[in-house]
């Protein structure tokens, strides 16, 4: 049975890649004069966002920085599908006293911003993002320190998540790994890299832990 859970957020607590799309834009356009599709997005997907913008924006960097985060919480619910079904299985999962946590590439601002407008913030014993680590994923540095923090054993803790960085993450630390595939855009090579679990519907996870938490 696990004692612990740790949830990626983008593809898989929400569909957040419009907003995300729409938010970079905004400042593109306003600092560069250009915009990018999602696929030429997904290129600078990994580092948290400041890093990016400090790569692209220089000297206009912390305006840039502020004009997209201001963007992105106004926004949050004109561009984000909430996956609800999974927001209620975080709080029944809480509700069993299994221990929660986030591990994430985002930033510190995008994080609590997502995590508060999905109203689950308060939920999360442990929120890893990759500005509070020395490394981001898929290095697996932070799921390592969480497994020592709670005195944990590997087969106690599972990931999810819905990309191949999150699969990565969770073999360099030895524990298993579910992916959400209904959001993911890795579909093509997830399977190429051997998951322990796959979710094609949030139902099918809801049964996965009720009947592998002792709920």
């Amino acid at each position: 049975m696990y004692k612990a859970i740790i949830f990626d957020i983008d593809g898989t607590l929400a569909d957040t890649n419009q907003l995300i799309l729409e938010s970079f834009n905004f400042i593109s356009l306003k600092y560069l004069n250009s915009k990018f599709d999602f696929n030429e997005l997904t290129k600078y997907f990994g580092p948290p966002e400041n890093y990016l913008f400090q790569q692209l924006f220089k000297d206009n960097f912390e305006d840039a920085a502020s004009d997209y985060y201001h963007f992105y919480a106004m926004n949050f619910h004109n561009y984000v599908v909430v996956f609800n079904e999974i927001i209620q299985a975080v709080k029944l999962l809480k509700n069993n006293n299994i221990i929660l946590a986030i591990y994430t590439g985002k930033g510190n601002s995008s994080t609590y911003i997502t995590l508060e407008k999905l109203g689950i913030f308060h939920l999360f014993d442990e929120i890893m993002t990759g500005d509070n680590l020395p490394s981001y994923k898929p290095n697996p540095i932070g799921i390592m320190n969480f497994i020592e923090k709670y005195n944990l054993k590997n087969d106690e803790v599972i990931l999810f998540g819905d990309t191949l960085t999150d699969i990565k993450a969770a073999k360099g630390a030895g524990i298993p790994v579910g992916i959400f595939l209904w959001a993911s855009y890795h579909k093509e090579i997830i399977f190429n890299h051997k998951p322990n679990f796959v979710f094609f519907t949030p139902l099918s996870f809801d049964y996965f832990i009720r009947t592998n938490c002792n709920i």
